[in-house]
């Protein structure tokens, strides 16, 4: 049986790593929410599915953050306009 991410989308699928390295690292759900305020901003949350992972399996590279099949590494607070600018931005066309 598949999964909701296993179902076809347009939209480009963001992963945050909420497992408890990575949160303990200082990613999890306050880098979750600051990706989302930052597509909000851009105005292109409708182009995006935003979803919590427990675990990307990264651990010793965490935080971690999955952008359609790439995975980014050591994503921090401070990292998040450049990911959205340089790597969110550009694979939905802005």
């Amino acid at each position: 049986m598949g999964t909701m991410l296993d179902m076809p989308t347009d939209k480009l699928r963001i992963r945050v790593c909420t497992g408890m390295h990575c949160s303990m690292d200082g990613g999890g759900n306050p880098l979750g929410r600051a990706i989302q305020q930052a597509l909000t901003d851009a105005g292109v949350m409708d182009q995006v599915e935003m979803w919590s992972a427990h675990c990307l399996g990264e651990c010793e590279n965490g935080p971690c953050v999955r952008i359609g099949s790439d995975r980014f590494y050591h994503i921090h607070l401070e990292d998040v306009p450049q990911l959205v600018r340089n790597e969110i931005l550009p694979r939905i066309g802005r």
